[in-house]
């Protein structure tokens, strides 16, 4: 679910967007084959794999530090946290969009399902956001 809070101020109206068990991705530029998934789900077991129709294939991520240089690498599984929650960073888990089959628009939804090591699946419709909400996401 997404909850969006409108701050005014000095005559200006800001768009904060709160996330509360959900997941999203940034709008992406034209011709760009990649995108990203962040947010926070909900997950009573291991993560083992995501697909979308939006793209040829999904993989899930993490990015590390070693030796002082952030590197990229896919996984086999993720393991939510002790609230049983997935956390899905930029700079820790998260999950790739590899070729894309159009550019992710701001306003609309990609569908996404997500499979746990117990063989269940959760199907969630994904908000693609715009780039300038990315310091008010929480």
């Amino acid at each position: 679910m997404i909850c969006i809070f409108l701050m005014c101020g000095m005559g200006s109206a800001y768009a904060r967007i709160k996330l509360v068990d959900n997941v999203y991705a940034f709008e992406t530029s034209e011709g760009l084959k990649v995108g990203a998934v962040f947010g926070n789900l909900p997950a009573n077991g291991n993560l083992v794999s995501v697909t979308s129709p939006a793209c040829l294939r999904a993989e899930l991520h993490e990015m590390t530090e070693v030796d002082g240089i952030m590197k990229m690498r896919q996984i086999h599984d993720i393991i939510p946290t002790d609230d049983a929650i997935i956390h899905f960073t930029a700079t820790g888990y998260h999950i790739m969009l590899m070729g894309l089959k159009e550019p992710l628009k701001r306003g609309t939804t990609i569908p996404i399902t997500f499979k746990f090591k117990d063989g269940s699946s959760r199907d969630v419709m994904v908000p693609v956001v715009s780039r300038a909400y990315k310091k008010d996401v929480k």
